[in-house]
């Protein structure tokens, strides 16, 4: 803007035509008219020129600015599908998740169930241990058993073969 301000400042500052028109010495009213209506020409072409520039300027902003509301546009559409993306994602794992109270109910039951379970096989247990030891001490019994039966199995072979012997022997004699 200096630049503009010391160009004007130069373009006034200009000599009167009248002063460069040989037969024409001092300022009249016909040389300032002109002096002024060259000036004021010239400071029309200046604003002109300033007038399309400054337009052309605006245009070129206002493309710009079309170009990075696109951009802007164009990223802030890309950020958003992420962000649907992962509130479908949201909503699909929620529509699959189990409610917690759902969940406490069948904990409870299946925590029932594994107590039942438990009782019962506890109960079982403790019957086969009994039969288990009946088996046992009846099994005992009978080991204990079957040695006095050999044992008297034996006594009474014994005796019967003592008195055979004797049979024999006394009819021989």
């Amino acid at each position: 803007m200096s630049n503009e301000t010391e160009r004007n400042d130069r373009i006034l500052s200009q000599e009167c035509p009248a002063k460069t028109t040989p037969h024409v010495g001092i300022w009249t009213v016909d040389s300032v008219k002109i002096y002024f209506d060259e000036k004021i020409n010239l400071l029309e072409e200046r604003t002109k020129e300033r007038f399309v520039a400054a337009k052309e300027n605006i245009s070129i902003a206002l493309g710009a600015s079309r170009e990075a509301i696109v951009k802007a546009e164009t990223a802030n559409d890309k950020r958003f599908e992420g962000v649907n993306e992962f509130r479908g994602t949201l909503f699909d794992q929620t529509a699959t998740f189990l409610p917690r109270q759902e969940y406490a109910v069948q904990h409870q039951n299946l925590v029932e169930k594994i107590d039942n379970l438990t009782s019962a096989l506890n109960e079982f247990k403790a019957a086969c241990d009994s039969r288990i030891s009946a088996v046992e001490a009846e099994r005992a019994g009978t080991d204990k058993t079957i040695p006095w039966i050999i044992g008297l199995a034996t006594l009474v072979l014994g005796a019967v073969g003592l008195l055979v012997a004797h049979i024999f022997s006394s009819d021989h004699h």
